[in-house]
């Protein structure tokens, strides 16, 4: 009997990927055909698919997928869902004594000890026809002076805490450090590279082009920062000897960094966003410019080229980019309002 075959797009926040069944494709082949491309066990997968946004549900994985009205040409958006650990039966490990613990931060110590991890996935291109109901939306995070590291939290890692992402800066301290003879204190804002560094990892000080330039090569990814005020998009990261198959999209209103990302259709929240993409696919930037042209138009940015400034939060006066931007570097204020 000839095998008619199937081809299925899956969109996950990690990327998407094409895979191919057949009409004897059961449910289960199909979880175990997902993990492969997106290492989510399958009872881990929420599936859904068509529109409105349509929940998968089969509890017999011998079930073929043809008879649930999977077709070829389907877009299955795969969210992963956070499965309680097993309870555990044997005797806990008693909690550790006062002395032992004592390095441990008020926070705890998975920050401490957690490590920016380069990334290996390489997206496909989104197809033409995904953006007419999908889009590229704006994942805005807090103006805390963290803005840049807490975004790419958010995109490169699928971190959506907002929670400082204080590993992000020490990786940036981590390579300026092992890379001193091309981070030196004229690229450092006239800072020697130790001092730097410090300066850096507290969360007093924001980041910019610097740490756009050295994280891009950390993550072995591309950073695409997209300017509100010039619609410009400036790619960190693209002119390595080694090329890097992803790129990430960052929207920047003068002062403030936010996150892209690719919603596939209404309805699916930001868990479900993908944002990582191909630096051979031209509708991300295309359409992230868009957005930002968009925001243009409604003055959602700050113009601190043209306009005085004050601070906010020490009151005082500050004349175009450049002081705004030192001023916000030395002291961590980022509140700005203009005036004549």
């Amino acid at each position: 009997m000839k095998r008619s075959g199937m081809k299925i797009r899956c969109l996950c926040s990690s990327g998407q990927s094409t895979v191919e069944c057949g009409d004897e494709t059961t449910f289960g082949d199909f979880q175990e055909i997902i993990q492969k491309h997106t290492n989510i066990i399958p009872s881990r997968q929420r599936l859904r698919f068509r529109m409105p946004s349509k929940l998968i549900e089969c509890s017999d994985t011998s079930t073929k997928i043809k008879t649930l009205g999977i077709q070829s040409g389907e877009c299955i958006c795969v969210d992963e869902l956070d499965v309680p650990e097993p309870v555990q039966t044997t005797t806990p490990t008693p909690a550790p004594t006062q002395s032992s613990s004592s390095n441990n931060s008020a926070g705890g110590t998975t920050s401490n000890n957690k490590k920016v991890q380069p990334l290996s996935t390489i997206p496909e291109c989104i197809a033409p026809d995904m953006f007419v109901e999908g889009c590229m939306m704006r994942c805005v995070v807090p103006a805390d002076n963290s803005c840049l590291f807490n975004s790419l939290a958010l995109v490169c890692e699928g971190d959506r805490s907002r929670s400082g992402a204080q590993h992000i800066r020490q990786a940036v301290a981590d390579y300026i450090l092992a890379h001193g003879d091309i981070y030196t204190k004229p690229v450092l804002d006239d800072k020697e590279p130790k001092e730097y560094c410090e300066w850096i990892t507290s969360k007093q000080h924001w980041g910019g082009a610097i740490e756009l330039a050295v994280l891009s090569h950390v993550f072995q990814t591309e950073i695409a920062a997209v300017d509100i005020k010039t619609t410009r998009v400036d790619v960190y990261g693209q002119d390595q000897e080694e090329e890097y198959h992803r790129r990430v999209y960052l929207l920047y209103d003068g002062i403030h960094y936010d996150g892209i990302g690719f919603r596939f259709c209404e309805g699916i929240d930001e868990d479900g966003y993908l944002t990582l993409f191909s630096p051979a696919d031209p509708l991300p930037m295309q359409k992230s410019q868009q957005m930002a042209a968009e925001l243009k138009k409604a003055h959602a940015f700050t113009d601190v080229g043209s306009f005085t400034l004050k601070c906010l939060i020490c009151g005082k006066g500050l004349a175009g980019e450049t002081e705004a931007v030192k001023h916000g570097r030395e002291t961590g204020h980022t509140n700005f309002s203009e005036y004549a």
